[in-house]
């Protein structure tokens, strides 16, 4: 099985011609800010960079292709379980039309995002995504001091507070994990891809 999971990967790696795509994932709730906040990074990439976008969920921002920008929609629903095979067509599919340089990939919050981090590093995509970041968008919505909250901020790179969050918010997700960039959602483009370590 394993071998199949390294002839499955070439073959990807082949149908799209693109290797080690830097990739940074956009996780949170619907109504945080999360393509918003993809709008703000295409606007403030260089002009020269292709960039892929795949969208997990439809919120009241849309993204369009223009130049430079590729998105692609999958259906909603956890890209660890119910759409795991929706994810593999369509980062396929939109790899090789796309040939992007860096690719951003938004996830609902119900995405289980540990097993959506183990899938998008998985034998088969291992070869042609590099996930340079995790990034938390937190916005419209309490920061809670319990377990939930505390495991979902562990796989995190940086968190990214919406305008409508309270300071108090980022304070309570240093307490509940030290050490974890903490970014305002108006802070520039650049700023916030570092914080994320993209």
């Amino acid at each position: 099985v394993h071998a199949a999971g390294h002839l499955h990967a070439g073959v990807l790696a082949q149908v799209t011609r693109v290797a080690d795509i830097p990739t940074l994932i956009v996780v949170g709730a619907r109504g945080s800010g999360k393509t918003t906040l993809l709008a703000r990074l295409l606007d403030g990439r260089p002009p020269d960079e292709r960039v892929a976008v795949l969208l997990n969920e439809r919120g009241r921002t849309v993204l369009s292709a223009r130049e430079g920008v590729t998105p692609a929609e999958i259906e909603p629903g956890c890209v660890c379980c119910t759409a795991q095979v929706s994810l593999r067509v369509a980062l396929t599919r939109l790899l090789r039309e796309a040939r992007p340089r860096r690719l951003y990939i938004e996830l609902a919050e119900g995405t289980h995002l540990r097993d959506a981090l183990r899938t998008l590093r998985n034998p088969w995509l291992a070869p042609v995504l590099r996930i340079a970041g995790v990034l938390g968008v937190v916005g419209g919505r309490r920061v809670t001091d319990d377990e939930a909250m505390a495991a979902w901020l562990a796989d995190l790179t940086a968190v990214v507070l919406g305008s409508d969050t309270s300071g108090a918010a980022g304070a309570l997700i240093a307490s509940l994990r030290p050490g974890l960039r903490v970014i305002a959602a108006d802070a520039p483009a650049d700023a916030i891809l570092s914080a994320a370590g993209s």
